[in-house]
């Protein structure tokens, strides 16, 4: 009789286990809405996302996931405290053109599971969000990525050749029939850091400044990548009108 009951006793606790509820587990999200957003979730090539914790070295990247209605990633990696996500959103390219989307926006990661939403970028940069356009050479191993508002002194270039490259930007500003201000940029050797980057806001900030306190009527932006036997690789040119 016991060896009955103990029998029944196993299969009451093993149909007790069987009937158990699995734990859902969930994960907070960082999400990039486009509910309401310019750029479309169709016309998106990459996303990816930087978190840095503030007042350390940490940092963790990660690429965004599209979903119907925005990107997300995952903040179950990153502990309690205050950290910057710095968002990189990339538009399909048409031409070998693209544009760039940037924020960097502060997140506090509690012990609490919840969503951090944030809003997508708009038509032109604002609401956080600065847009960028982006050019690359015929077979991607350039890229450089030049402002979209006139008083945005940002340029950024990439390399994915160990290759020597000869590079140039001249930025001018003409009021009606003289020069505003002109400035020139040009390196030919050991340009880029170890990740293959030149990046610089600083350089043409003095004219950016210049051109938001003078009148101006024609804005201009040249950019060339030449190899070192002077073949043209990427050429960018824009011009602004008042």
């Amino acid at each position: 009789m016991s060896r009955i009951m103990g029998f029944i006793g196993v299969v009451i606790f093993s149909g007790l286990i069987a009937c158990k509820k699995p734990v859902d587990f969930k994960v907070s999200k960082l999400v990039v809405d486009l509910q309401q957003s310019a750029v479309s979730i169709n016309t998106i090539d990459s996303a990816d996302v930087v978190f840095r914790k503030v007042g350390t070295d940490t940092k963790v990247r990660q690429r965004l996931s599209k979903t119907a209605q925005g990107l997300i990633a995952s903040l179950h990696s990153l502990t309690p405290g205050t950290w910057n996500a710095d968002i990189e959103v990339y538009t399909k390219s048409v031409n070998r053109q693209s544009n760039q989307y940037v924020i960097i926006k502060p997140i506090l990661i509690t012990g609490e599971i919840a969503d951090i939403k944030i809003a997508g970028p708009g038509a032109t940069s604002g609401n956080g969000w600065i847009k960028r356009h982006v050019k690359a050479s015929a077979d991607n191993e350039v890229v450089v990525i030049v402002p979209e508002e006139v008083y945005d002194s940002y340029f950024e270039i990439r390399s994915r050749s160990q290759k020597r490259l000869i590079l140039g930007i001249a930025r001018e500003a003409i009021n009606v029939n003289y020069v505003v201000d002109h400035k020139t940029w040009t390196c030919t050797n050991a340009c880029f850091d170890a990740e293959g980057r030149i990046t610089d806001i600083n350089h043409f900030m003095s004219f950016t400044n210049n051109i938001l306190s003078s009148p101006w009527t024609e804005n201009e932006i040249s950019i060339a990548v030449l190899s070192e036997k002077n073949e043209e690789l990427v050429n960018y040119d824009r011009t602004w009108n008042q």
